[in-house]
């Protein structure tokens, strides 16, 4: 039970009565202990700081294991007291085992058949800024109780006040070389300040607000130390500052290496396609053909358009764009003119001399007699020959092609011709024909084999 007794208290003599009859049925009339705590003013200039921490813990004989522990708020004492005391009042037949701050205290003398007290002067085990923790606990097999503990700490004058570290910098991230200007928002008056910008263990600035410039890139942990009379105290900022590698701006321009349209000369509303190769010292983001827009398939900028509508010259215009906005330009251009002209064929040479079990070579030449560029299907056939004319097509090499061909170009496609063993004697035929995929235009020729 606890009494404020501030106000009953008028002289220097104290009269306790205990009344020790029954007021409750677990009391068993015993009054073990009275302990009157008096803190005053003495009017001199020293100030002392008391604590009175209540216990109650009763450690039965019986318990295997057991520690007991009561705490001292004095994280907020700073360097400079004169003395320091701890005095701690025990019920037992047996004292007790004590720590403080972990470091283990001598104990006393029991002062009565059931009670005793110990006193220590703790001025050494004390850590400014930290909370201080008193660890108790019987000695063997006794029965034991702590019901009070007590703790004075006596200052010349009244204790500083511990510095708080704290800051903050105006910038915390950038591009190298990176200017930051530090400010110390620290509490407590600090008179000192140790500033370490990048985590060495080296002090950079004593300055209370520094300007540092970070010359390469990387994450930057900050720690500020700030000091007074009363102590010191650090804020450990971990990656604060972040700077990366200054970016170069891109201003190469992509190059537009080919521009390949087909046909560059066509007939009105014909599709033109269209295939461009663009590179760049980064990436083409975009490609620009007129209006369209063309999509990316295997590294090739392809699209297309339909022709005008009007005979006559145009231009089209071919854009590239990279990331960064750099652009590069082009222009292609096509055609558009009324269909005129024709494609010819023809097997060389027309007759080719073989032996049975043997090959030959020959070739097909195509040419586009047309006003337009054009897609032509050439094909090898027999059936439109007499069947004991027909020559055997499994021997060629390959019996379909498509090419494409500019106005008035040509092409000559090689062909390879083997005769199976046992083929009869005699002359056999096929034919080469070939077929506008834009016109109705159609042309052939007819080859001869001519079997020894």
């Amino acid at each position: 039970m606890w009494y404020d007794l501030t106000d009953a208290i008028s002289g220097q003599t104290v009269n306790v009565q205990a009344t020790t009859s029954k007021i409750d049925s677990s009391f068993d009339g015993r009054v073990k202990a009275m302990t009157l705590v008096v803190a005053y003013d003495d009017g001199d200039s020293d100030k002392v700081y008391y604590w009175v921490n209540q216990g109650h813990d009763t450690v039965n004989p019986l318990d295997d294991t057991y520690t007991g522990s009561t705490v001292f708020g004095t994280s907020s004492l700073a360097n400079g007291w004169s003395s320091a005391n701890l005095t701690a009042i025990y019920l037992a037949s047996v004292d007790g085992t004590y720590t403080f701050n972990e470091k283990a205290l001598v104990s006393g003398v029991k002062s009565g058949p059931y009670f005793g007290f110990n006193s220590w002067d703790i001025s050494s085990f004390l850590t400014p800024g930290q909370d201080s923790s008193l660890a108790y606990n019987k000695q063997g097999s006794n029965y034991y109780k702590i019901p009070l503990v007590l703790m004075s700490v006596r200052c010349p004058s009244a204790s500083p006040t511990l510095p708080d570290a704290a800051f903050t910098a105006d910038v915390t991230n950038g591009t190298a070389p990176l200017i930051v200007n530090f400010t110390d928002q620290s509490t407590g008056s600090p008179t000192s300040w140790l500033w370490d910008f990048d985590n060495d263990g080296t002090a950079d600035s004593t300055e209370q607000n520094p300007s540092h410039t970070y010359e390469k890139a990387g994450n930057y942990t900050v720690s500020l130390t700030v000091s007074n009379a009363g102590g010191s105290d650090s804020e450990v900022k971990k990656d604060y500052i972040v700077v990366s590698t200054q970016e170069i701006p891109d201003t190469t321009k992509p190059v537009i290496e080919s521009v390949v349209l087909f046909p560059a000369n066509t007939t009105a509303g014909a599709t033109i396609n269209f295939s461009v190769n663009a590179t760049d010292n980064v990436e083409v983001t975009e490609v620009t053909a007129g209006e369209v827009q063309l999509t990316k398939t295997d590294g090739i900028w392809k699209g297309s358009i339909t022709a005008p509508s009007a005979l006559g010259d145009y231009s089209l215009s071919i854009n590239a764009t990279d990331a960064a906005g750099n652009a590069a330009n082009t222009s292609v251009p096509y055609r558009v003119v009324q269909l005129s002209g024709g494609a010819n064929i023809a097997v060389s040479p027309r007759a080719s001399s073989v032996t049975a079990g043997n090959n030959v070579s020959l070739t097909i030449k195509v040419k586009n007699t047309q006003n337009i560029d054009d897609t032509f299907i050439v094909k090898i056939s027999v059936s439109e020959l007499p069947a004991s004319y027909q020559a055997d097509l499994s021997g060629f090499d390959w019996t379909e092609k498509s090419v494409t061909l500019k106005a008035g170009e040509e092409v000559l496609i090689p062909v390879k011709v083997t005769v199976p063993e046992g083929t009869a004697a005699g002359r056999k035929l096929f034919r080469a024909n070939v077929k506008s995929e834009t016109s109705s235009i159609t042309g052939f020729d007819t080859g001869y084999l001519v079997i020894a």
